[in-house]
């Protein structure tokens, strides 16, 4: 009974199930023509158009703020700082020669808290929110054009210190598009975050220049590790983050196809001779038993292979007597116990860490649409397969427990599904994981000033609330599909799939060719573009 009642759960979330449609909780009119919308990560939208910058309720859709000097200004001059109520606005009109400033703007009511004009520094390329540090890590030019890094309070934007040799002309940071928009702004977003040491201090890889530690109390850098790189190994290059040993003796590196080990106590590299990978490494893991890396082509080598190994953690040399090859195809991985998992050729595959023996726990693994999983998450429950239109959950002995599939709309939307499907969940994380992370740990930061920005941040109502919301928030995705009646075209939507039982909880009907909207993963929320002027929200 118990084997049937399995099957025929299986059976029917395969099905594009029907989810609740829900109805729209408001409508806002901005009057002229909408340009864009942003969500902060303190749940309020933040819409542009040619009269000005506008701050919105998400609870009832109401206009809290408007500031009229930044009217007509393109989305990829807001950068919305990660974990925060802030927003970092890079705008034309600059002071003291320069081409722009940057204005600190608390999203939540629209404040203005400073700007770069106060402490001699502007034409910003961006900045990392640091809250072991205190503080805000600008990057931006003085007045002679001098390449400047500025650690700046961000209740007060006034500097802790000022670095000028971080960086040499034409070795700056490497700058990313802000925006998918052909024509966007770039910034230092994208590159390797900041990574905080017990004692304060942090490290920093951003240019060709190299790995360095730097002092987060006074900005000198402690010491510099020339690593020879072609490409500066940014995650969105594609490369994995730098990760430390749990005993924060050693910092592992992705750059070109290698992966060096630095010792933190003084830069120097510790393999003689580290092994040449077969591409860039997309991922990596600190275990006891070695160093996971998975990885393929990509960066600054575009024509390497999919691949995942061990690396010795002291040596550097592969651990494994025999590769691992069935890798084409493959997900993102997770450790569970003593054992890599991974979904690759159609396969759930368990890997031992520290000899390569590998066996079968799924195969003959079908998705709706041919659709390869982008990731494999460890659950409680076993293994979750997420992919733009599908969900498929398996026990850990590879038995499916579900499989849910929602059909695709018109193929021109593909684009937006990912975002939906796997963007959205990422930043979900982030928000409880690193950041959340970092200023827990603040007040107690060794640099002595993570507690303003600590208290600033988590005391807020509004921030305390959207932390409270993260861990629940990780239980579902949003997928864009095709909900409601009238074809393909006219029933797109977005429906919320929960990732314990794989039900289609509920959808939003958007019914256009080419919808556009934002969905807030914390909150619930979906804003949509209802017409030229207007924003509709839907509460799931």
């Amino acid at each position: 009974m118990m084997r049937l009642l399995a099957f025929c759960l299986v059976f029917w979330l395969s099905q594009t199930a029907h989810a609740a449609n829900v109805e729209a909780s408001w409508t806002q009119d901005f009057q002229k023509e909408i340009d864009w919308q942003k969500l902060s990560d303190a749940g309020y939208l933040v819409i542009g158009n040619k009269d000005a910058i506008f701050g919105v309720d998400p609870a009832d859709g109401k206009i809290v703020w408007t500031l009229e000097q930044f009217k007509k200004m393109p989305e990829d001059f807001l950068e919305v700082l990660d974990g925060t109520q802030f927003g970092a606005i890079t705008y034309k009109g600059g002071v003291l020669g320069f081409g722009t400033t940057t204005y600190l703007v608390d999203l939540i009511t629209g404040t203005i808290l400073w700007d770069t004009s106060t402490i001699e520094l502007g034409n910003c390329s961006g900045q990392f929110y640091l809250p072991e540090a205190g503080g805000l890590l600008i990057f931006g030019y003085d007045k002679k054009g001098k390449p400047i890094t500025k650690l700046v309070d961000l209740a007060t934007g006034s500097a802790f210190w000022s670095a000028d040799d971080w960086y040499k002309p034409g070795k700056t940071p490497q700058l990313f598009s802000i925006s998918t928009e052909k024509k966007s702004r770039l910034g230092v977003m994208g590159n390797q975050r900041p990574l905080f040491l017990e004692d304060g201090s942090f490290l920093e890889l951003m240019s060709v220049m190299g790995l360095r530690r730097i002092n987060a109390e006074t900005g000198k850098i402690i010491w510099s590790c020339d690593l020879k790189i072609k490409g500066v190994p940014a995650p969105k290059a594609g490369y994995a983050p730098i990760t430390l040993s749990t005993d924060g003796k050693t910092v592992y590196v992705p750059h070109d196809n290698n992966v060096v080990a630095v010792n933190v106590a003084d830069g120097k590299v510790l393999w003689n001779k580290p092994e040449k990978l077969r591409g860039i490494a997309y991922q990596m893991a600190y275990t006891e038993k070695g160093l996971v890396v998975r990885g393929g082509p990509g960066g600054s080598d575009p024509k390497g292979k999919p691949f995942i190994m061990t690396l010795d953690t002291k040596s550097g040399e592969k651990s494994w007597k025999k590769p691992f090859k069935d890798l084409e195809s493959a997900s993102s991985f997770v450790i569970d116990g003593d054992k890599i998992v991974i979904y690759a050729d159609s396969e759930i595959h368990q890997i031992d860490i520290a000899s390569g023996d590998h066996k079968e726990l799924a195969d003959k693994i079908k998705l709706g649409d041919g659709e390869i999983p982008h990731t494999l998450e460890l659950r409680d429950n076993g293994y979750l397969l997420i992919s733009s239109q599908n969900l498929a959950l398996y026990d850990t002995k590879g038995k499916q427990v579900y499989w849910t599939y929602n059909r695709a709309p018109q193929a021109g939307m593909l684009a937006k599904i990912a975002s939906t499907a796997v963007i959205l969940a990422v930043n979900a994380a982030s928000v409880a994981n690193a950041y959340g992370q970092a200023n827990a740990r603040a007040a107690q930061s060794a640099s002595g000033r993570g507690e303003a920005s600590y208290t600033l941040i988590t005391k807020n109502p509004v921030m305390s609330e959207r932390f409270a919301q993260s861990e629940s928030s990780q239980n579902f995705v949003y997928m864009l599909a095709d909900v409601g009646p009238g074809g393909q075209k006219a029933g797109a939507g977005v429906i919320q799939v929960d990732k314990v039982t794989g039900a289609n909880m509920k959808s939003v009907v958007l019914g256009t060719k080419d919808p556009v909207y934002e969905v807030d993963e914390l909150g619930g929320r979906l804003f949509f573009k209802s017409g030229k002027s207007e924003i509709t929200c839907f509460k799931f």
